[in-house]
């Protein structure tokens, strides 16, 4: 875990690691955007963040097969938003079972007082088609 994140200092363990995968990681593109998001925050949600982050960029890597994944965070008056685009295949939620990286996701939200959702292309198009 990078030494920044005991410190809170989200936003560059995230970019540090954004560019070690960009320059050993073939065939994937990973941006990053912060939008008045803080140089700290509290010392364990940075650190559920940081595993959050990396679950989602393995997800869309390994399991949809994205060539792109876009990171973006959001600072509202009371709110933190964790946005991750990526231009995988997509799923359909509703025949498809969260594995444990999922679960731990929600999970980690769920103990920060976060809500967790998730959109899919190939869920909008089935529902779609029905």
């Amino acid at each position: 875990m990078p030494k920044s994140l005991d410190f809170g200092a989200l936003v560059d363990a995230m970019a540090s690691q954004i560019n070690i995968f960009n320059q050993t990681i073939t065939g994937t593109k990973i941006e990053f955007q912060t939008y008045d998001f803080p140089q700290t925050i509290d010392t364990k949600k940075a650190q559920n963040l940081y595993f959050i982050f990396l679950e989602l960029i393995n997800n869309s890597r390994k399991r949809g097969g994205s060539k792109n994944i876009q990171i973006d965070f959001f600072c509202y008056e009371y709110s933190l938003v964790f946005q991750c685009i990526d231009a995988g295949e997509g799923f359909d939620k509703s025949t498809t079972n969260f594995g444990f990286g999922l679960l731990s996701i929600e999970r980690r939200i769920k103990e920060m007082g976060g809500t967790f959702s998730i959109e899919s292309e190939r869920q909008k198009r089935n529902d779609n088609t029905n």
